[in-house]
């Protein structure tokens, strides 16, 4: 394949993949629908929140939203929502006292944090956030896992050439292969440029550590 060919198949990809992974359309994929499914869900604030009642509060708003708010609609069983609930709280609750499910549980119970509303609102961030997290792996694996290593060198000598200004001496002295493996985190740093210039130190720093 001619070099010109190649430079052709790598900026469709590159275009394809800032696509792909907007911030305005990870918006509308992801978490607009997770957010109107959180916000049509009712429950019950009982006061004390007994553990049974927190339980049951998070485990129904876990199925209620994969059943309303992904992408790919899931039923869950009870005992699967249960378990999945769990499982978000403990990988990924963080709140203003701790982290894990114990945390949630106690934050729930706090009448000044609006007790179980405060929770269920961080299990939907947690669950946008895996959302996203599973759809930009799946953007990077089916557009740049399948692309030849040719593709992707030319891919990263793109994406320096675009953004030169924001990008350090040692990563624009970096040869493309050497970068080519590492296409995944160049481009989650330089996917929006806005968010790029906010942070541009911050990126020279976790760039330098490739």
């Amino acid at each position: 394949m001619m070099n010109s060919d190649i430079r052709l198949d790598a900026e469709k990809i590159v275009e394809k993949v800032f696509n792909l992974i907007d911030e305005q359309y990870l918006n509308h994929l992801i978490d607009a629908p997770i957010g109107n499914a959180a916000d049509g869900f009712v429950f019950k604030q009982t006061d004390p929140v007994t553990y049974k009642d927190f339980i049951h509060a998070a485990s129904t708003f876990v199925r209620h939203l994969y059943k309303h708010g992904l992408g790919v609609r899931q039923t869950l069983s009870d005992s699967q929502s249960r378990t999945e609930a769990l499982t978000i709280l403990e990988k990924g609750y963080q709140g203003p006292y701790g982290r894990g499910w114990y945390a949630a549980f106690l934050d729930a119970s706090r009448s000044k944090l609006h007790g179980l509303e405060f929770v269920l609102s961080k299990m939907a961030e947690v669950i946008k956030t895996s959302a996203r997290e599973k759809h930009l792996a799946w953007v990077y694996s089916s557009q740049i896992s399948f692309a030849g290593w040719p593709t992707r060198c030319m891919i990263v000598k793109i994406l320096l050439e675009r953004w030169e200004p924001f990008l350090s001496p040692h990563i624009l002295g970096c040869p493309s292969p050497q970068l080519a493996d590492h296409l995944p985190e160049l481009i989650n740093i330089l996917r929006s440029s806005d968010a790029l210039v906010d942070n541009m130190l911050g990126t020279d720093t976790i760039l330098n550590g490739f």
